[in-house]
């Protein structure tokens, strides 16, 4: 898999130095390359931007590698950067662009600071990067940056990366199989408006025989198959909560619309049902989320009315503050309760917001590892699973609706698909404001029958 950040030092010379035809003459003059009619589209769009959703045995390794050669070769003392999830794999890419310069009758040798790289003679170099977030710093005013394997590589190596090209300005191609509706690679196809993109199926591909493709299929299944080979971007199962199944949540429904803040924290149309202020509780290494949510009287949908993420490093009385301020809103009207996270630290927090006189009713969560929910009266120890289990009930039923227009949605949609099975975040991902829709879930959907100890129960 591969993507390509291309650009020179200075980037309003390259279409004047290097033409998107000879790209063309360099692969079928020097190389003995002949591209066919996808690859050409892709290698001379001429887009800074380029995404290219490939099946497999696309020829996106030799094109990639060709794109990086000709970028050394037509700009003098240029830097090539590829990166990839594992250090083999930029081995492997670097070593096919010393055949291609081999072909092309360019003599190569190693940069002298970095163990996978490649010089020119004109003072250009390809350097290949492991996939750690922590080794690819220190690289600045890169002309061409290549990511092979792209959905595989991490969100936290994407965006080390992606600042390498703020000084050149420099171009930025992305090529890789899908690998599920989740990263920046997903992202980037689906909401990327500003990228040219590619996509191939194996059934565009004239070198892959139809008998291979129909073996596969067979041999493969048909998910995989799918996948890999007709470039589908699929739930593939190993995160808690598909994409689709989040994204059904949000919606612009006229009982739950944002009005347009003038200066003031927030607002919103005047609650007519039981709304909770939930609070996830965070410091230093967690943000603090708070998510307000309302439930009508004799519907069981829940609507999140407001999202917010503090700040990390947000003193504990600011948070407090904050809570106060929102449990004052008169829009809130009298059914209003707070449901705050008491795990670790947050027990003496609950206890400053119930010095700080909120207004209304305070319920203490803390969230366990276990397997059984207990308590009662306003302090409650809450499975992490359950709390989750009820997020996802909710949403197979249509029951959770989140506002699309909230400014925080797009970050809990992330946060949501990113959330494997055992309840952590993909990669470290955060789940703050994840948490918080939970917690209100959860006090809202406790029902009429209040804290008395029961067991929650959805409906």
């Amino acid at each position: 898999m591969i993507n390509v950040f291309t650009e020179p030092f200075d980037c309003r010379l390259e279409a004047a130095e290097a033409p998107a035809e000879d790209i063309l003459s360099f692969f079928e003059q020097r190389l003995g390359i002949v591209p066919d009619a996808k690859q050409l589209d892709v290698l001379t769009s001429g887009a800074k931007r380029v995404i290219v959703n490939c099946s497999r045995q696309w020829g996106k390794s030799t094109m990639a590698a060709g794109k990086a050669l000709h970028r050394a070769v037509t700009k003098a003392g240029c830097l090539v950067i590829v990166a990839s999830p594992t250090e083999r794999q930029s081995r492997e890419f670097v070593r096919k662009v010393k055949q291609l310069a081999g072909r092309a009758g360019e003599r190569t040798a190693g940069d002298g600071d970095n163990r996978i790289s490649v010089r020119l003679g004109n003072g250009s170099r390809i350097v290949g990067l492991p996939g750690s977030e922590g080794t690819v710093r220190g690289f600045s005013a890169v002309s061409l940056l290549l990511i092979d394997e792209a959905s595989r590589v991490t969100d936290e190596m994407y965006r080390a990366l992606r600042p390498m090209l703020a000084v050149s300005d420099g171009d930025l191609w992305m090529m890789s199989t899908p690998l599920g509706k989740r990263g920046f690679f997903y992202e980037t196809w689906e909401f990327g408006d500003e990228w040219a993109k590619f996509r191939s199926p194996v059934t565009e591909c004239g070198r892959v025989k139809p008998e291979f493709v129909a073996e596969e299929r067979s041999a493969q299944g048909e998910l995989w198959f799918r996948q890999e080979y007709m470039c589908e971007f699929l739930d593939n199962g190993e995160n808690l909560f598909g994409r689709d199944l989040v994204e059904s949540a949000l919606e612009d429904g006229d009982w739950w619309e944002l009005e347009k803040p003038p200066q003031g924290l927030w607002t919103m149309p005047l609650a007519r049902g039981r709304v909770s202020i939930a609070v996830d509780l965070g410091k230093r290494v967690d943000f603090t989320a708070i998510a307000v949510m309302e439930r009508r009287e004799g519907r069981s949908e829940v609507a999140v009315r407001y999202l917010e993420r503090l700040p990390l490093g947000t003193f504990y009385p600011d948070v407090v503050e904050r809570v106060r301020q929102l449990s004052k809103d008169g829009r809130l009207g009298s059914r209003t309760q707070a449901v705050v996270d008491a795990t670790g630290v947050g027990g003496p927090v609950v206890d400053m917001m119930r010095k700080a006189g909120l207004g209304c009713s305070l319920s203490a969560v803390t969230i366990t590892g276990g397997a059984v929910e207990r308590g009662q009266g306003d302090w409650w120890y809450v499975p992490k699973q359950d709390l989750l289990t009820m997020v996802q009930v909710a949403m197979e039923c249509g029951d959770l609706k989140v506002m699309r227009g909230l400014a925080e949605s797009g970050r809990w949609v992330r946060e949501m698909v990113r959330m494997r099975r055992r309840g952590d975040g993909e990669g470290g991902e955060h789940d703050d404001l994840a948490m918080a829709v939970a917690l209100g879930l959860w006090g809202l959907k406790k029902g009429e029958a209040g804290f008395r100890g029961e067991r929650l129960v959805l409906g």
